[in-house]
């Protein structure tokens, strides 16, 4: 099978952390940094853009473990964000980024760079970043 592009709409992708879980379960509790690896899939609904510049995709969690006791991260949004090492997206089916999990699509903070880690922001909890793996593991027909 060829696996079809990490931006194409419509293909499911794998995410494994490489470091450990940064949760924001409110806004009133400290952030929680949780040593989890489990790898969880994404289903790509849309490109992260900020005027001409394309900077991540974004859609929802489809399957993976739930995290903290208390949060499930299905139904969650996913966004992967490009990192500064000269990847391209739409030719590549593997890579890395890093992901921010929660209820809505990350906002820019103009103050940085997309890439920064406070270049994106999600302004809801719950919450959960880091570091990981991408693998395009379905396409958007279904081909595995």
């Amino acid at each position: 099978m060829n696996r079809q592009p990490i931006a194409t709409i419509g293909a499911i992708l794998r995410i494994t952390p490489m470091d450990g879980l940064q949760v924001d379960l409110d806004p009133d509790s400290e952030l929680v940094f949780i040593n989890d690896y489990s790898p969880f899939e994404f289903q790509v609904e849309g490109r992260l853009e900020d005027g001409q510049i394309f900077y991540g995709l974004f859609g929802p969690v489809v399957s993976g473990p739930r995290i903290y006791d208390r949060l499930d991260l299905r139904g969650l949004t996913c966004n992967i964000i490009l990192r500064d090492d000269g990847a391209d997206w739409r030719i590549e089916n593997e890579g890395t980024a890093r992901f921010i999990i929660g209820p809505s699509t990350v906002e820019r903070d103009h103050r940085y760079d997309f890439r920064h880690p406070f270049g994106t922001r999600m302004n809801c909890t719950p919450a959960v970043s880091s570091l990981g793996t991408i693998e395009v593991i379905q396409n958007h027909t279904g081909d595995r």
